[in-house]
């Protein structure tokens, strides 16, 4: 299943006397789901790794001629009850997100690292897209390492104001998370992002691995800077594989 993903985000600076400079910023979703097109890249690179290690169970046979496709879609049953079910195809606009961010460290060499903080309110959009209602905090590190590529770093927690999910599982009060990657200047409005992103699990124990276990998910990102008068404003479109 193909996840695509839109975000077009709003952020403006200041700075109030010697207090340090503030960003504050929104941003809002838009999310579609389809059959995608990326099932013979994954089945080779499955066909690789098998070739390579031996395990076989490296190959997910649902993507061949043998194994039995599933419908696209999600799922949630608790024995014989269903919990939630969502179709795996569809378009909606996702949560909206407001942030304030505040620069806690600035190299004085250009490619030294800086280090910055934030704040952040998540509130709910389409509820099968939403990342919930929650409020969070974060430490960022971006680190240039040569004139066209950087990385960034990223701690955060995260406090759950949901109870419950879309999914109707009881929630745990807190969460904790990592976002670990490299950026790559295309243009001089342009540029390619890699993310790996790991977080705890949300949900209070259920006894199914699904839900308990920690997750992770690697994004692909384009990012393009458009200006209007003299404000630049971003828009970024990401593709995951889930």
């Amino acid at each position: 299943m193909r996840h695509t993903r839109s975000r077009l985000g709003y952020r403006r600076g200041f700075r109030l006397g010697r207090l340090p400079r503030v960003e504050l910023g929104g941003q809002i979703q838009l999310h579609e789901r389809d059959s995608g097109f990326l099932n013979g890249f994954i089945s080779g690179f499955e066909n690789l790794w098998v070739s390579m290690t031996g395990s076989t169970s490296a190959k997910n046979q649902l993507r061949t001629d043998t194994g039995s496709p599933v419908p696209l879609g999600t799922v949630v049953t608790d024995g014989d009850r269903l919990l939630y079910q969502a179709a795996g195809t569809g378009s909606a606009f996702g949560d909206l997100r407001f942030t304030a961010k505040t620069l806690l460290h600035d190299s004085v060499s250009a490619d030294g690292p800086r280090v910055a903080a934030r704040l952040v309110v998540n509130v709910s959009g389409a509820s099968a897209f939403t990342e919930g209602n929650f409020a969070g905090i974060g430490v960022s590190v971006d680190k240039p390492l040569s004139t066209w590529v950087a990385f960034h770093g990223d701690l955060r927690a995260s406090i759950l104001i949901d109870r419950t999910s879309d999914w109707n599982l009881p929630l745990k009060r807190a969460t904790f998370g990592f976002s670990a990657g490299p950026e790559f200047k295309l243009t001089a409005n342009n540029s390619l992002s890699f993310q790996y992103d790991g977080n705890t699990t949300p949900y209070q124990p259920t006894g199914s691995a699904a839900f308990d276990e920690s997750y992770g998910a690697l994004t692909i990102g384009v990012s393009h800077r458009i200006r209007t008068s003299r404000t630049p404003c971003s828009f970024r479109r990401t593709r995951e594989r889930i």
